[in-house]
């Protein structure tokens, strides 16, 4: 539930890292916290140039990204997609109704 309104059923799925929110679904989601900002947001545009996002999925760096190199974004998102994969193996292979995650 959010707030006063109900549950809400939508395809956009996120899933959340300890750095990063990966939208497989989205590849037009490519951004930067916005509480982020100054010479923070300078240096996570820049180690966010070395990370290879697959081209259908989009992500968003959490405050909790900053100070953080390259190399452990990169960590993070191969995480993220890896449980993506195995989320979508899942629910290709099984019969509804069943819990994916």
């Amino acid at each position: 539930e959010r707030g006063n309104k109900g549950a809400a059923l939508t395809t956009f799925i996120s899933l959340a890292g300890r750095y990063l929110v990966l939208m497989p679904n989205n590849p037009r989601a490519d951004g930067i916290s916005r509480r982020i900002e100054g010479d923070e947001r300078a240096q996570l545009k820049e180690a966010m140039n070395d990370v290879q996002v697959p081209k259908s999925m989009g992500i968003i760096v959490r405050t909790a990204g900053i100070g953080r190199s390259s190399k452990e974004l990169q960590w993070d998102l191969n995480y993220l997609v890896q449980f993506w994969e195995a989320i979508s193996e899942a629910a290709s292979e099984r019969k509804a109704p069943f819990l994916i995650h």
